[in-house]
């Protein structure tokens, strides 16, 4: 009779080990999952942010190159001052409209530049807690495996 309950006893533990470990690997399993998903859009929100730094390089391109040639235009006009004062001042406008637009784009390059620094930030978030969250199960695992060990040890 106590050879059947020590059977049984021992059955169970079996059970008990056999359904900590279809949890851990169960775990394991979402956690290579959720791993996966964040290296992905980890991956993704580099390439958003290297697809930002191009479009705010080729727009502070346009913008020298806008204001090169408003530079040039200046000088023209300086040359030829004595010119009818209202060509003088068609003139003027035209550049200030120019200028102005090339002000609204260097702005919205700056707002660019403020989103990329904003998914920077996220993405660093992202990965410190991923990081815990990976420490946490990891920590958790080697627990469980440290209760399995000495459930073993104790049905030797």
């Amino acid at each position: 009779d106590e050879k059947s309950r020590l059977l049984n006893s021992s059955e169970d533990t079996v059970k008990i080990k056999d359904s900590n470990i279809d949890s851990l690997l169960t775990d394991n399993v979402a956690q290579s999952s959720e791993v996966h998903k964040l290296k992905s859009s980890e991956a993704n929100q580099k390439e958003a942010i290297q697809s930002l730094e191009e479009k705010i390089e080729k727009n502070s391109r346009c913008h020298e190159e806008a204001l090169s040639k408003m530079q040039e235009e200046v000088e023209r006009m300086k040359s030829h001052q004595d010119k009818n004062e209202v060509d003088f001042a068609a003139e003027r406008e035209k550049l200030r409209a120019a200028l102005d637009e090339k002000s609204r784009l260097l702005n919205s390059s700056e707002d660019t530049v403020k989103i990329k620094d904003s998914n920077i930030d996220s993405l660093l978030t992202d990965n410190v807690a991923q990081s815990s969250e990976v420490h946490k199960l990891k920590s958790s695992e080697a627990n469980q495996k440290e209760a399995i060990q000495s459930l073993e040890e104790k049905i030797e």
